[in-house]
């Protein structure tokens, strides 16, 4: 996956594994937020599927899985962070 100039950098300094990143945009759920742009979060269904596949593995990414990215309509990854409210969607 192509990364903006941005999110590289945000991916960085919050120290979110391209682990967790590309198990975001398999896994995650998909919802449209806007200018043909998609938000990729774990809830309670794409979590269980998550760590169906990841097994073991899943437990060591606990502090990454209230991550969420943003990707644009091209594919790119906008931005990547920590979600720290509840979303109510």
């Amino acid at each position: 996956m192509k990364f903006t100039k941005h999110a590289a950098q945000r991916v960085q300094q919050r120290g979110i594994p391209p682990l967790v990143i590309d198990l975001l945009i398999n896994y995650g759920r998909a919802e449209h937020v806007g200018a043909g742009t998609i938000r990729y979060h774990f809830d309670k269904t794409s979590l269980k599927r998550m760590k169906k596949y990841a097994g073991p593995l899943a437990g060591y990414l606990t502090e990454h899985l209230n991550c969420f990215v943003i990707v644009s309509g091209e594919g790119e990854l906008v931005t990547a962070a920590h979600r720290f409210k509840r979303s109510h969607h």
